[in-house]
């Protein structure tokens, strides 16, 4: 999981400062409708659970203006034991305390970061009406 981080900070850093938004998550993730875009003003959109880990870290919707947000989540992990599995979560929770815990639909500045919180169950469970994870033994249904 810190691989997920480091790759994806160093792909905002190559990446052209053209405004483009990059979508970053699971590989066995499929969208199933239009993906809302970010509005004018916003950096990133993370989604929002409710449960331990209201940030999730297996989504990101990012511009390249939201660099400096994905460089605190890395610096978070690298100092994690578990960064090869759940360290992102225990990052990702101590950068939430820090943004102090917005809640789902918040719009928040952080580091200069304009970051939304969209909803988890839209793109994340099997069933979401955006994205839908093929986690855990429903892999096979995603073939």
């Amino acid at each position: 999981v810190y691989n997920r981080e480091v790759c994806f900070l160093e792909f905002l850093k190559q990446a052209p400062d053209d405004g483009e938004t990059y979508w970053f998550t699971e590989p066995d993730a499929r969208i199933v409708a239009p993906m809302p875009p970010l509005k004018d003003g916003i950096d990133c959109a993370m989604l929002w659970s409710d449960d331990d880990v209201h940030m999730t870290p297996s989504f990101r919707l990012a511009k390249k203006s939201a660099l400096p947000f994905f460089q605190i989540l890395r610096d978070a992990i690298e100092d994690k034991p578990g960064r090869d599995w759940h360290g992102d979560s225990a990052a990702f929770i101590q950068v939430y305390a820090q943004m102090k815990k917005p809640p789902l639909g918040a719009v928040v500045t952080f580091n200069g970061v304009v970051i939304q919180f969209r909803d988890y169950n839209h793109y994340t469970p099997l069933n979401g009406r955006i994205v839908q994870h093929y986690k855990w033994k429903h892999k096979r249904k995603l073939i």
